[in-house]
């Protein structure tokens, strides 16, 4: 039997990834949040299930500065710094910089 007419569950499964690298992984407290390197640039990775999927940097920040006052997603910044060796201000440089390279 096949797929029904507008089933984007799919498309939707197939959009999640595993990490590219073998570059060790940070988890932000017990959230679904990992930062990791990939390719070469900081990565925000989201875990469902036994996936990750990697999310804008924009993502990442709006839902850390949203949730920071609760206890999950405390201290993110300091995560950030001490994983990246950035802050992330500078992270946000250097994303910018590596997209208008690549368009």
């Amino acid at each position: 039997m096949g797929r029904k007419s507008g089933d984007n569950n799919f498309a939707n499964y197939v959009g999640y990834q595993n990490f590219s690298s073998d570059e060790p992984t940070v988890r932000i407290n017990l959230t679904n949040w990992f930062l990791k390197w990939e390719n070469g640039k900081p990565g925000f990775f989201l875990q469902a299930e036994k996936t990750y999927k990697q999310m804008p940097f924009e993502t990442f920040r709006g839902t850390a500065s949203h949730k920071s006052k609760e206890n999950s997603m405390a201290g993110y910044k300091d995560l950030v710094k001490d994983y990246f060796n950035q802050t992330m201000e500078e992270i946000e440089q250097c994303l910018i910089k590596a997209k208008n390279l690549t368009n």
